[in-house]
């Protein structure tokens, strides 16, 4: 079940990026995805996972094909991080589990890579050479 755990069993290991949408399949996600997947391995480099957050469904992006695949029961995590009620939202969430930046419109991958490349965690992977 996708639920507050399934967030959290990343915590440590790797960077989440939320897109809620309250309409499956909407332009803004199209969009959101395309701008993502255009810099795949920009993504796999920060350890970022994607999901894709409806009212109804719950999807993780797969890096490697850019298919969307189902996950299980979303309304918990809908109604978590989309407190505003908006029709299309982005939510960055550090490897501390903590929201780093919320996106009211699609967010290119600089500005996305800008962030986390300015995190502290992550300039130390960076210097190990990770």
């Amino acid at each position: 079940m996708t639920n507050a755990q399934s967030i959290e069993k990343h915590e440590w290991k790797e960077r989440v990026l939320l897109i809620m949408e309250k309409e499956s399949e909407s332009s803004n996600t199209e969009k959101q995805i395309d701008l993502l997947l255009d810099n795949a391995n920009g993504l796999k480099e920060r350890q970022l996972v994607t999901y894709v957050i409806s009212e109804k469904q719950a999807q993780k992006l797969d890096r490697a094909n850019g298919k969307l695949v189902k996950t299980t029961n979303s309304d918990h995590l809908f109604y978590r991080y989309n407190k505003g009620n908006a029709d299309f939202k982005v939510i960055l969430i550090g490897l501390d589990g903590t929201v780093k930046n919320k996106y009211l419109e699609p967010v290119s991958t600089k500005k996305l890579f800008t962030i986390i490349d300015g995190m502290p965690m992550r300039k130390a992977e960076i210097k190990k050479g990770n």
